[in-house]
This record gives C-alpha cells, structure tokens and sequence, in this order.
C-alpha cells in the first residue's frame, strides 16, 4: 500500500491513555493521497506486568457529523516478546469506508500468555536390597544378593528402613530384589553369572533350588516388560495420531487463519482471498474471502479514477453496491461529471462551436435538458425545412402539423395525422417528417424499404430522395434505408441530402462526403457526382439528379456531376444564401431574397426571375417552392395533381 498519507484526525489525549495492561498510545486517520482510501493507525503499548500474546481492538468509523458509518470492525494485534526495557508496543492498521472523517477506538479483549511453573523431575532414589545374615554356605547367594540393585522412585510419607530391621530369609531378599528390578529394569537382562561352591559329598545343598526359583523370576520379569512394550507401543502410536488429528484440526487451521489475515491488512486481497478459500469454510473464512475480493474490486475502481476511466470506475463502483457505500460513491461521481459535460457543452455554444455543443448536448442527453439543448442547435446547423418540393408539396405548421398537396398515388400526401413535426422533406415517391423527440415518421411508396424508419431514433434531420430515406442522428452519423448506399463509415456529418444513386454529407470542418449506389442492374450511373473530396469552405449541400451543388462560405457555388441541361451551371453565382436541387434542376437564393435557378425548365420550374422578399427554397422533381417573409407560399412548375395550388397557404 502507497504509504504517502494526508491526516484527517488524531485521537485526543484523554480517549488514548487509558490505565490498563495495555492502552492506545496514538490514533490517527490517514488518507492515501494516491488510491483514496481511508485507514486508521493504531500505537498500541503494554503497561502491565503479566506477558500479552494478543489484543483485540474495537474500531467504528464516524461521518463527518459524527454518525457511524458501516459496522464496528475488529482489529488483532499479536503482540512480540518485550524489548529489554521491558516495554511492548506495535502498530494497527484497519481499512475504513473513504466516508469516514473520524473514529472511535476501544480495547474490547486482552490474550495473557500462560505462565507455567517448570516441570520438576520425580525425585529418584537408588536402594540396595539389604543383605542376609552371614553364614556357611551363603557367600554365593549374598553376592546375587548384593549384586541386584533396586531403582524405587520416593514418595514423601516413605521412610527409609531401620538399620536394625533386618531381613533374616536370604530367599526373601532375593524375591524383593527382583520384583523391585521388574518394576524398573529399562531393559531385559540376563541374569549375571553365579559362581556357586558344590557342597561336600553326602551333604544336602539349597544351591539348585535357589537358582531355579531365581530363573523362573528373571523369566517372570522378562515377560512383563514385554507385555508392557506390547501395549506401550499401539498407545503410543494412538496419542500420537490423536495429537496429529488435533494439530490439522487445531493448530494448522488458525496458523493459516492468521496468515490470511495478515495478507488482507497489507492489502494483498487477492492472495488473501484464495487463502480463505482454501480453508473450507473455517471461521469466517469464506466471508473473509468475499470481503478481500470486495476490497480488490474497490482498490482497482479508485485507480480506473486516478487514471481518468470513469466510466468504468462508476460501473466497478456500483457494482459493489453497499460495499464502502459504492454505489452511492458511483452516484456521485457521476453527476460531478455530468455537470461538468453540462458547462463545457454550454462554453462551446459561447463560442458559436455549433456542432461540438451539439454533440456535448447530445453525450449526457439525459442530464437536466440536455436532450432540449441538443436538438434545438441541431436546428440551427441542418437548416430544418419549413417547407419541401418532391413528387408532391409539404409545408410545417407552427403547431407541429403538417399540409400536403400533389400526387398520392401511394399515399405520399397521407399526412393528416402527424404531430409535432420539426422538419420535413418530400421525395420522388414519398414523404418524411422529423419529430421534436428525434423520431421519424414516413408515408408513400415503400417498395424500397424506403419507409422503414418507425425504429430510428435521435435524428436532427431527414432527406427523402427517389427510392431511399436519409437520416442524420445526434452523434453526427448517418442511418439510410431503401435503395442501398453505404453511409456507415460516415462521422462529425452536419448536414445531409440524398437523390436516387447517391448520398452526400457535409462534415462539421466544411468538408463534403459522398457515396454512390447502383441500379439494379448494377450500373453506378457514374456521372462524377461524387468528385466532391476537393470542396472545402462549403456551408450547405444539395443532390439532384446524378449532381451535386454545395454553397461555400463566401456565397459562391460550386457543383459536380451531370450537366446534361445545365443545371451545374452555378460559376458565376455570387451572394447566394441558401441552395437546393432535384431533378434536373437548381435554385439559388440571394441575400437581397431574389432567386436564381439553371438546368431543365420544360414545365416553367425555373421561372423564379419575379420572385422577392423569399425566405426558404425547395426544389421538386418539376416544380419549385418559396417562402415568402410574409409567411405566404409561391410556386412554379407543373401542377399536375395539385402540387402548386398552395397560395393559400401560410407558415405563421
């Protein structure tokens, strides 16, 4: 554990002397300044007498109010032998909630250790056996007599014989002398050899009878120490697999016990936590363990925050739970990072950084009104029609409907029933709308697929083309279903507008991106108008009929593609504001809010020299709309179907 701490509190003077055989020194509570984490630092001394083997104190961590927080915990001091001053001392260190601000402290239990007398050995005597009274014929059993030597262990009430109490029965003595050797001999011997004088001829001898008395004794003696070897030996043998029994029962559990404890308080979690493992449940052991991985887990959420990963330290935290109080801990460094993503979206919007405060907006969408924020300077950067010309015409009431006129052949103009409509767009075979929540509506033919957008979802802009639907999602991507054309790779796009075989994006530096499709044939239908990889500056961009125009920021045009009838016509266009092309067909519209258009005009959908005081531009696949200042519409072209007979209608 990094050992570079910041004091948070100290135990007072009189909470730390305590008139006991052994008191608290010092406390302090201490904050790694690296990994965060909190601990409290015990002095423990032993002041009494007696020798301490093991003390065992009582810790509960206190809020900044003085609240307990978490439980009381328990810390063990195994205590070293005294120094020659005869003081003891050693330190404690516990892991407390990172909530703590200070502690209480108490001794709850003190180990003695035992103190017992040394062991005395049995007071041992060595006692001849007395001898027989002299006589003829009695010297060789005096010298057996004087040879067998007794070793008796002495009792106190035993007294020693009187010196006139003699023995009389020489063959007494030597029974007395035996049994006395089988009680003692640590080994069998062989009786000691016996020189024996041969009476004289005629005469009787007790000779042959002693001896044969004393073999029989010696032989006595013999069996009884093999007996007592008999059973001596399996007893030993039991005591000692009973002691082996409780030492791996005993003994060895509460030594690993130990060792797993002392690798939990150095912070070794890991290491501890397959020690408690191993131990099958002793104790507490398994929930030992469950706390050592608790705290690894812990330790390593602090360092994914030392290393700036907070989003993954907030998922580590929480799932802790109640663990330190990390879910709560998750809460919190959570919202400190969305407030600050709050105020750097909004710093960004300051600076007229439009895209950046849209896309900051959109990373913490569900964060106060960020979502609101986001899609309201979305608006400001896709430029959100009002009004759009296709195969039919559409226009956005203030009230979020929608009205349509023109051909509804497939229901292109079923648009009675949308609500809270943003912007819209009008293709060659169908009709889009975009919601205030970032969802999309879609009516007309969908042969194509081209009105599958009911799952879409955070999109700020939509362009409906010939047989696809383009739409730009909040993060700058882009999704496109219908005929295929592959946007996928697509970032940081800002605008985008779609035709029938292919797809272009401005990206937020002013750059254009462009994707061309097939037919199905598998013709490209390649006309160049996708050779847009050189545009730079560009403010707007528009996709017509195998072309493309962009608007660059000095109010000039450029466009690429096919010019068949000179709708790329657009090099010498200056001061326009806004642009936009279908068909075969462009329109410009100036700043003074006069319009210019260039290519097809076989129905008079260029005819827009009269026009004045036009706020918005929509181009068709043959006719061409304005928005006037007023909020009034204007249209030229074909009106077949009724797609021009809009005079009567009014934005606002």
């Amino acid at each position: 554990m990094n050992r570079n701490y910041t004091k948070l509190f100290e135990l007072p003077a009189e909470t730390a002397e305590k008139e006991a055989s052994v008191v608290i020194r010092e406390g302090a509570l201490l904050r790694d300044d690296n990994t965060d984490s909190v601990l409290a630092r015990l002095l423990l001394q032993c002041t009494g007498e007696k020798p301490v083997k093991r003390v065992v104190v009582s810790i509960q961590a206190l809020n900044r109010n003085g609240s307990a927080v978490g439980n009381r915990e328990e810390a063990v001091w195994d205590c070293p032998e005294a120094t020659e001053t005869g003081e003891t001392t050693g330190e404690i260190e516990l892991m407390l909630p990172w909530t703590a601000h200070s502690f209480t402290a108490e001794i709850k239990e003190i180990a003695f250790a035992e103190m017992n007398d040394p062991e005395k050995d049995p007071e041992a005597g060595i006692s001849e056996t007395p001898a027989a009274e002299s006589g003829e014929g009695d010297a060789p059993d005096q010298e057996e007599d004087n040879a067998a030597v007794s070793v008796s262990e002495k009792k106190p009430e035993e007294k020693e014989p009187e010196a006139s109490e003699e023995r009389t029965d020489g063959s007494a003595d030597e029974k007395e002398s035996i049994e006395n050797t089988e009680e003692t001999l640590p080994e069998e011997k062989e009786p000691a050899d016996t020189e024996i004088d041969h009476a004289p001829a005629g005469e009787e001898t007790e000779t042959e009878p002693d001896e044969t008395e004393e073999e029989e004794e010696w032989e006595e003696a013999r069996f009884s120490w093999r007996k007592l070897i008999v059973i001596a030996i399996p007893t030993v043998l039991i005591l000692s697999g009973l002691l082996a029994i409780l030492f791996m029962l005993k003994i060895t559990p509460d030594r690993n016990y130990r060792n797993a404890s002392a690798l939990f308080q150095a912070g070794k979690y890991e290491e501890a936590a397959d020690a408690f493992d191993a131990m099958n449940g002793y104790k507490d052991s398994d929930a030992m363990a469950a706390e050592a991985r608790n705290a690894k887990a812990y330790m390593d959420a602090v360092e994914l925050l030392n290393e700036g990963k907070y989003d993954e330290a907030i998922e580590a935290l929480r799932k802790l739970g109640s663990y330190q109080n990390s879910a709560a801990r998750a809460d919190e460094i959570q919202e400190s990072l969305l407030a600050a993503a709050y105020s750097e979206a909004e710093a960004l919007l300051g600076q007229s950084e439009l895209f950046e405060a849209a896309t900051a907006f959109y990373r913490i969408a569900d964060y106060r009104d960020a979502r609101e924020r986001c899609f309201a300077v979305w608006s400001e950067l896709t430029r959100q029609e009002k009004i759009s010309a296709g195969i039919q015409s559409l226009m956005r009431l203030p009230d979020g409907t929608v009205k349509a006129a023109g051909e509804n052949a497939n229901g292109e103009c079923d648009v009675a029933d949308w609500e809270n409509i943003i912007a819209v767009s009008a293709g060659s075979s169908a009709a889009v709308g975009l919601r205030a929540d970032g969802t999309v509506v879609a009516t007309g033919d969908n042969t194509e697929g081209q009105c599958d957008v009911e799952n879409w979802k955070d999109i700020v802009a939509v362009s409906s083309g010939y047989w696809n639907t383009a739409g730009l999602k909040a993060d700058g991507t882009v999704v496109l279903t219908g005929h295929p054309c592959d946007v996928s790779e697509w970032t940081e796009i800002t605008q985008i507008s779609t035709g029938i075989f292919h797809t272009v994006g401005l990206r937020k530096d002013s750059s254009v991106v462009a994707a061309r499709a097939v037919d199905y044939t598998g013709q490209s239908h390649d006309y160049g108008q996708c050779n847009v990889e050189t545009w730079g500056n560009i403010t707007q961009v528009a996709v017509g009929m195998n072309f493309t125009v962009a608007l660059c920021s000095n109010g000039t045009v450029v466009a690429a593609g096919d010019n068949t009838y000179g709708q790329c016509d657009v090099g010498e266009w200056t001061d326009i504001v806004a642009i936009d092309a279908s068909g075969w067909h462009t329109v410009g519209l100036k700043a003074d809010g006069t319009v210019l258009a260039v290519g097809l005009n076989e129905n008079g959908e260029c005819d827009v020299e009269e026009w004045t005081d036009i706020v918005a531009i929509s181009t068709g696949n043959a006719h061409t709309l304005g928005l006037k200042a007023d909020g009034t519409l204007v249209a030229v072209g074909n009106n077949r179907d009724g797609r021009c007979d809009v005079e009567d209608w009014r934005v606002g």
